[in-house]
């Protein structure tokens, strides 16, 4: 009878690899941890036994002593774009690398519920994501006094804590500027202007990108919408109606821009003879329109992988200095421009 076949409906435990290979609980623990003071037959041997009878450390158990999960929480308002559901993964993914687990939360008016579940599942910190700019933030005071480690991505600057942003303000004005540069005079913005932050920076952008490239702004071109797929076609519809139409439109999202190419093939007009679109995001269907769709790209691994690393530094150091990553997406041309 094998080591194994006695250990068929039990979990083996320290103390049983311990009286098996004839040492204490302490030096087993030590050996599994590769601690030097252990030898390296004892620690071979222990290592092969704990394979031999698959043996795990008991993460709770474990959690109490270090008073740690190894666990990150992520609060996201919604997952309705594609590139939020992109982010999430990648976090989970730089998370896994950093030896977290993730939790995902989704807060769609407050951030409080979110934050309350997540501090009582004893997660070691916090990621607030992106949407939450335009929400009422003044639940993260109360959350930051509870001590628990917190990072934000988005356009906010919140001088207490740890922030990775986007320059999307910078990142449209280029946009704005190479359409320019293609001989595009008339340009039409899809998109919020008001009531979000993260949006109205994206505006200050084509404003500030029409006047650096000497171009008025067109308020009968200027559409509100609400961000969604549907939305965008039925704005582009109504837009498409005017006598005299912008020859390239900015949409603040990707799901916008695709709801535009569709309402300008319905009419048997042409992307980009007739009108060029752009979007923001680079979301994976992008690349598969008709025509493919020039957009802004979200450095997506790189907005995960410092998340994860402001946070677990902050972990590891809650007294640290306070730090700010900026990060500029990049232009993605393809032939809807």
């Amino acid at each position: 009878m094998s080591l194994n076949d006695n250990f068929n409906d039990k979990v083996a435990t320290l103390r049983d690899l311990a009286g098996i290979a004839g040492v204490s609980v302490t030096t087993v623990s030590r050996a599994l941890r590769d601690k030097p003071d252990i030898g390296l037959d004892t620690r071979l041997k222990i290592k092969q036994l704990a394979r031999q009878l698959n043996y795990h450390p008991h993460e709770v158990a474990r959690s109490l002593v270090l008073q740690r999960t190894n666990t990150i929480g992520l609060t996201m308002s919604h997952l309705d774009n594609p590139y939020y559901g992109q982010l999430s993964q990648e976090i989970e993914a730089q998370a896994a690398k950093a030896g977290y687990s993730l939790l995902l939360t989704i807060a769609s008016s407050t951030i409080e519920k979110s934050t309350d579940f997540l501090n009582r599942k004893k997660v070691d910190g916090f990621i607030l994501g992106p949407v939450l700019a335009g929400q009422d933030v003044s639940g993260l005071w109360a959350l930051r006094k509870t001590g628990v480690p917190v990072v934000f991505h988005g356009n906010i600057d919140l001088p207490e804590m740890d922030t990775v942003i986007v320059d999307a303000e910078t990142a449209v004005c280029n946009a704005v500027r190479y359409l320019a540069e293609r001989g595009h005079r008339d340009m039409g913005f899809l998109g919020r202007t008001r009531n979000n932050l993260i949006l109205t920076l994206k505006f200050g952008g084509f404003q500030r990108g029409l006047l650096e490239s000497g171009l008025q702004l067109k308020n009968e071109w200027v559409v509100e919408t609400r961000g969604e797929l549907e939305d965008g076609y039925a704005r582009a519809c109504a837009l498409l109606q005017q006598d005299k139409l912008p020859t390239a439109v900015f949409c603040h999202n990707d799901l916008l821009a695709l709801g535009v190419l569709h309402a300008l093939a319905e009419r048997g007009m042409r992307c980009p003879d007739d009108m060029a679109v752009v979007g923001f995001d680079n979301i994976e269907m992008s690349a598969y329109s008709n025509p493919p769709l020039t957009t802004i790209e979200q450095p997506v691994e790189r907005i995960a992988s410092e998340l994860v690393r402001l946070l677990s530094d902050r972990i590891s150091n809650p007294a640290g200095e306070r730090e700010q990553v900026v990060l500029l997406p990049s232009l993605t041309v393809r032939k809807s421009t």
